[in-house]
């Protein structure tokens, strides 16, 4: 269990085989860590911020400015500087239903030993229980698709920062992705 732990946590994916490689793993998830990690960024002030809640306050501030905002009442969302626009043909297929098996599949597509969601779940956990989980998941995930609505405890992600230069220094430096 440890080794799929730290296997996990370094995101090595070529050892297969072998010793545990506990302490690959472990220097590995150091390493990626200390990459990983915003020690110091620049406000919009151009001041260096160091604390961890004022880099938060930071990020939150710049995203939330260059992301638009939801207008509740058209039910948009108003997205500042983005002209990009989806033909007619593109929105008759993201509206057409959705499969049963489009959703396995898509549940299956995920690698069974990449870093688990939220939930704590890999793929390798719906691989294995799907014969319990399986139906429910794609009662769920259809239900979302047809009414709109999803469950507060199921809509949770991670925001990560993926650096756009070898040493960011403003939150411009960064494209944020959901996880």
């Amino acid at each position: 269990m440890e080794e799929a732990f730290f296997k996990q946590k370094s995101r090595i994916q070529w050892l297969k085989e072998g010793d545990f490689n506990t302490a690959y793993f472990h220097r590995m998830v150091k390493v990626r860590q200390s990459k990983n990690h915003i020690v110091r960024i620049r406000d919009e002030t151009e001041n260096w911020v160091e604390r961890e809640d004022d880099i938060a306050q930071v990020a939150v501030n710049y995203f939330s400015k260059i992301m638009g905002s939801f207008d509740h009442e058209a039910g948009i969302y108003n997205l500042n500087r983005y002209d990009k626009q989806i033909t007619g043909e593109q929105v008759r297929s993201l509206g057409s239903p959705i499969s049963r098996q489009e959703v396995k599949d898509a549940m299956w597509s995920q690698n069974p030993s990449k870093a688990p969601g939220p939930e704590g779940y890999n793929g390798s956990f719906y691989r294995a229980a799907w014969s319990l989980v399986g139906e429910e998941c794609i009662d769920t995930i259809l239900d979302f698709f047809a009414t709109g609505y999803m469950p507060q405890c199921l809509n949770a992600t991670i925001i990560a920062l993926i650096p756009k230069v070898k040493n960011p220094e403003t939150m411009g430096d960064f494209r944020p992705i959901s996880c």
